[in-house]
């Protein structure tokens, strides 16, 4: 497309215009009318057709002139009105959503350390036993949930909210629970272990949540396994390429490791062990792999920032900050809507590719988003947070509902015990109990669901302490 200069666009029309510009005149002798274009006068002289006097043109041709003039100061204030209302659209009416942030709930400290989205709504952690909800990411709802637990994180996928913490009365080193939801409203304890529990991630009808260990799950039919990583806790996971992928660090060697699996069970190292680095949250987007990555090395400035993988074989460094010695360690790294977004010491960068990421000073304080209904949440240490929309949202497909019915049990005990839930499906002498799980007891009475079983099938149940 040729260039277009406004101003000399401005004088070819007036010019144009100026061709088309009709006088209308009488002779002063006959006083026969007539009517000439503006050229015809500046190129003939002025002599009346019918009586052939000729008279003084000048007059009619400055007439045709200011008339030009008039119009061509006409245009150029349009044109600078047009360029102002441009103006105003470029700096005013069209500003990137990913820079406007709405409070949508102060809280008073309570806002949590993790949020997800799924079946159409959005579900944050609040502070021991607390839960917030909302359906649109504006407008939300605190509730307490039984069990009532100090939640360490939440996601959903497989169509459940996957939670985990512990109780209050103990640290985070106690036993920790394992919960499902499919509204964020009832939950079902599905599973207690020893692990401390730092991120989870679904995949292929299979959950893994690591840790200080590795739990793996098959969703349907629900069957668990639990095994020790090699030797070093593991920050976060996600699933890309047919295979999970965790991304941890040793603390006390500052070594950074990547491992994958297919199954959740057999791992591989894919980065690392690298010294002086470490590495948080992973998340799998438009084709790539990022997790969240920091140095310790003083030659370099102490840079921090990303680490970029299509393959899992080649990683890539993207630096975004400096002088980080003695900071915490990055947060976690969430996609949605096209776009990757992460928090490195309290500062907010997104990015569509992972290699530009683009400093978001509206969102900074938040700790961890998810992404629905076009555009970002984020909790903060006092709230919740919301982008404008910046994608357009697609519509789920309709849900295949299943209903089945699983059968309830409620134990009576000495809330903080562990009790062993067993069965057998021929109540009498001789008969066989079979070991279903090992439940630390919250409250009591607590009702307890057995999801390894439908209702149709008969169990007996019988609840023993072990410690």
């Amino acid at each position: 497309m040729p260039y277009m200069d406004p101003e000399q666009d401005v004088l070819a029309a007036s010019k144009r215009a100026r061709k088309n510009i009709v006088i209308m005149t009488s002779c002063p002798k006959c006083g026969v009318s007539y009517t000439k274009k503006c050229p015809w006068f500046e190129a003939h002289d002025f002599k009346c057709p019918t009586c052939g006097v000729e008279f003084d043109k000048k007059p009619f041709v400055e007439m045709a002139q200011r008339a030009s003039q008039r119009l061509q100061d006409a245009l150029k204030r349009a044109l600078g009105a047009l360029a102002g209302l441009f103006l105003t659209l470029a700096f005013q009416g069209i500003a990137d959503p990913l820079d406007v942030w709405n409070i949508r709930s102060n809280s008073g400290g309570q806002g949590g350390q993790s949020v997800a989205y799924g079946n159409g709504t959005f579900v944050a952690l609040a502070g021991p036993g607390g839960l917030m909800v909302s359906p649109d990411g504006a407008t939300w709802t605190q509730y307490v949930s039984p069990p009532v637990l100090s939640y360490e994180g939440i996601v959903f996928g497989g169509g459940l909210f996957v939670t985990y913490g512990h109780l209050p009365s103990t640290n985070s080193l106690g036993p920790q629970y394992i919960l499902f939801s499919g509204d964020g409203l009832s939950w079902t304890n599905a599973h207690q272990t020893s692990f401390q529990i730092r991120a989870a991630a679904f995949g292929n009808n299979r959950l893994v949540l690591v840790g200080d260990g590795i739990i793996s799950a098959t969703v349907s039919p629900l069957a668990w396994s639990e095994f020790q990583p090699p030797g070093f806790p593991l920050y976060g996971v996600t699933y890309g390429i047919g295979r999970f992928v965790a991304a941890g660090s040793n603390p006390g060697a500052n070594r950074a490791y990547i491992l994958s699996s297919a199954d959740g069970v057999v791992w591989r190292y894919d980065y690392g062990p690298i010294s002086t680095q470490t590495v948080s949250g992973i998340a799998y987007g438009n084709g790539m792999f990022i997790t969240s990555w920091r140095t310790n090395n003083s030659d370099n400035n102490y840079p921090s920032g990303f680490l970029v993988s299509t393959d899992l074989l080649g990683w890539t460094s993207i630096t975004v900050a400096s002088n980080t010695f003695g900071l915490p360690d990055p947060g976690a790294v969430v996609f949605g809507g096209g776009q990757f977004i992460a928090p490195i010491y309290q500062k907010t960068y997104t990015s569509s590719n992972g290699f530009a990421w683009v400093r978001r000073s509206e969102a900074d304080g938040g700790t961890a988003f998810a992404y629905g209904r076009g555009s970002f949440v984020a909790v903060t240490g006092g709230g919740i947070n919301q982008s404008d929309v910046f994608a357009v949202p697609t519509n789920p497909p309709l849900p295949n509902l299943e209903i089945a019915s699983y059968p309830g049990v409620t134990v009576n005990g000495t809330e903080g015990l562990t009790y062993r839930i067993d069965y057998t499906t021929n109540l009498g002498q001789g008969s066989v109990w079979v070991p279903i799980t090992n439940l630390t007891l919250p409250v009591s009475p607590y009702l307890w669901i057995d999801t390894t079983s439908p209702i149709l099938t008969r169990r007996f149940y019988r609840a023993v302490q072990i410690d």
